[in-house]
């Protein structure tokens, strides 16, 4: 008689941070009009959930090219791009609420990465670039803590005044 194995579940790697608690709790105050709930709801159940979605997608895709200072503002960005969009969520349509967040986060922060991409290779162009994205590269960066970086560049030839620009790079590095 031939013995069928048993499919080997995967051990979870952690607490969820976007359970049917929270998808829950977004149509709760999708449903709402009471502003003082609302605000219960979205302190206690969903923001904990969004700052941890905004975080994993930070740090997988590693958006680099920020105007903001750290981490923590970009989060903050995202965070109420999100809240601004929470009441086009709508259940019925078959999307779960992790994948709805995740993907217009994802694509609010591609389009802002490409945008100061674009920005950052206009002002001190590609040369620099590629070598700033060799050195990330080289160091092999895991970690997202960041510092600023302040490149000094002539203007033009002609003129003594010197342009500040700031970039994002990996200072800090775990192995």
């Amino acid at each position: 008689m031939i013995e069928i194995q048993e499919a080997k579940k995967r051990k979870p790697k952690g607490v969820q941070y976007f359970t049917q608690d929270t998808e829950n709790a977004i149509n709760e105050y999708n449903t709402t009009n009471n502003f003082e709930l609302k605000d219960k709801i979205y302190r206690e159940r969903i923001h904990y959930a969004f700052f941890k979605l905004t975080e994993n997608i930070i740090h997988t895709f590693k958006f680099y090219y920020t105007e903001v200072d750290n981490i923590q503002d970009l989060q903050h960005e995202v965070i109420t791009f999100l809240l601004s969009k929470i009441h086009l969520f709508n259940p019925a349509r078959g999307a779960k609420a992790f994948s709805y967040f995740g993907t217009i986060a994802k694509r609010y922060l591609i389009l802002y990465n490409n945008k100061n991409y674009e920005e950052i290779n206009e002002l001190i162009g590609a040369k620099l670039i590629s070598q700033i994205n060799f050195k990330l590269k080289k160091f092999k960066c895991p970690s997202l803590h960041f510092q600023n970086l302040i490149i000094k560049k002539d203007m033009d030839n002609k003129s003594n005044d010197k342009n500040i620009l700031k970039i994002i790079i990996c200072s800090k590095y775990k192995f």
